[in-house]
């Protein structure tokens, strides 16, 4: 339903000859359509900084984002980029804000030692006495104080890139959009404020938790609605999809979460692709272009600790990791397109030596002195197989298929 209001909201139609006629609003749009792109980005606590090392690649290969939605750390990198941060200077703030590397001699010492906080994130409470009254596990003063030191309000408001980010109201259970003019320090927080591990952020009188809490990835009909030119989004994934069989008890719930975190976008791309295919097909009224979806995911099973581990190392391999994934993927996009360019190459070309005329054999001419009324005999006509030949569709390995019966 989130997509026909997409589609139906839009009321300007484009004719044939590329001129634009009126409808039910009455105005018209310009029949030159402008080619929005869009960043989605997840929450994933620390693992936000495997955005950052994705944001130095897109940049790198010439895609910058018109829109961001983010949620979670993802609003916080969001943020950012909607403020102008370059890569470098996004990457800088990351290793500034990790901490030193562990000399525990074990992992199992290291990935402990994460608990006791960062101090520029988080840090323990130390009000033992009141644990009935706890409602979270961690201080972030920490953490607002490193926002307040980066991020600014007035950045945002003079800012060319829209930018929207996400939060739950705890006793309304709503979720809740924010805007480039109504950000603040505090909306910031809020989208990051992880149940139970931070403290909720009261805003006047609500009471916020993290977006993630309702969709760890922001809705897509979120970048899509923002702007109806948007055509191509890019959308960073920091849990995986796929995943071993979980071994032990932990594993099952960490499982459980990334399959919760994956069910309500798994919907969304659904809707998505199936209204991509009305477009192509013409079965959709008015000016409309199909919406390319990117997405970039980070393939490394959730680790609950993995969340809140800011070590340096750590932070620095995530960069590092999101980068080469996305290079990869345009590496990938690069090898499928000059596949589908050869594929295409071919059944045009069959389509081109099946197409010949058919030969048609006349009746010889009568021969002289031959009576006039001798019934002529039919021309032969040699019948050639009649072949179908549509359009071809690529599949992922680049080999040329034809379309299945009934599509």
């Amino acid at each position: 339903m989130t997509f026909i209001k997409h589609i139906s909201s839009r009321h300007d139609a484009q004719g044939e000859d590329g001129s634009t006629r009126k409808t039910g609003t009455g105005k018209k749009k310009s029949s030159k359509r402008r080619s929005l792109t869009a960043f989605i980005l997840s929450g994933g606590g620390a693992r936000g900084a495997y955005e950052c090392g994705v944001y130095q690649s897109l940049v790198e290969h010439g895609v910058e984002p018109d829109i961001l939605v983010g949620t979670s750390v993802g609003a916080i990198n969001a943020t950012a980029i909607a403020m102008g941060m370059t890569p470098a200077t996004l990457t800088e703030i990351w290793l500034s804000i990790a901490s030193p590397d562990s000399w525990l001699p074990t992992d199992i010492l290291r990935k402990a030692r994460v608990v006791f906080g960062n101090k520029n994130v988080f840090q323990n409470r130390r009000d033992f006495w009141n644990i009935p009254n706890w409602t979270y596990l961690f201080d972030t003063h920490p953490l607002k104080a490193t926002l307040r030191k980066y991020f600014h309000s007035d950045a945002l408001l003079r800012a060319n890139k829209q930018l929207l980010i996400t939060a739950v109201e705890i006793q309304t259970g709503q979720f809740r959009m924010f805007k480039n003019r109504e950000i603040t320090l505090d909306h910031v927080l809020a989208s990051a404020s992880i149940p139970i591990v931070f403290p909720w952020t009261k805003i006047g009188q609500e009471i916020f938790w993290d977006g993630g809490l309702l969709a760890n990835v922001p809705p897509l009909r979120t970048a899509i609605e923002a702007d109806p030119d948007v055509d191509e989004i890019y959308m960073v994934k920091l849990f995986p999809s796929m995943a071993p069989r979980p071994k032990t008890l932990i594993a099952c719930v960490e499982r459980a979460i990334e399959i919760m975190l994956q069910g309500a976008l798994n919907n969304e791309i659904a809707h998505m692709e199936f209204f991509n295919r009305l477009i192509d097909e013409g079965r959709v009224q008015g000016d409309f272009k199909p919406i390319k979806l990117h997405t970039i995911e980070f393939h490394e099973p959730l680790e609950a600790l993995s969340i809140i581990n800011f070590d340096y190392g750590h932070v620095k391999k995530l960069i590092s990791t999101g980068r080469r994934d996305t290079d990869l993927y345009f590496l990938a996009q690069e090898r499928e397109e000059t596949a589908g360019r050869r594929a295409r190459g071919r059944a045009k070309s069959s389509v081109q030596a099946n197409s010949r005329p058919t030969p048609i054999v006349e009746n010889p001419p009568e021969a002289p002195g031959k009576s006039k009324s001798r019934k002529r005999s039919r021309p032969a006509i040699h019948a050639t197989r009649q072949f179908q030949t549509g359009p071809q569709r690529v599949d992922s390995k680049g080999s040329g298929k034809a379309p299945a019966r009934g599509e």
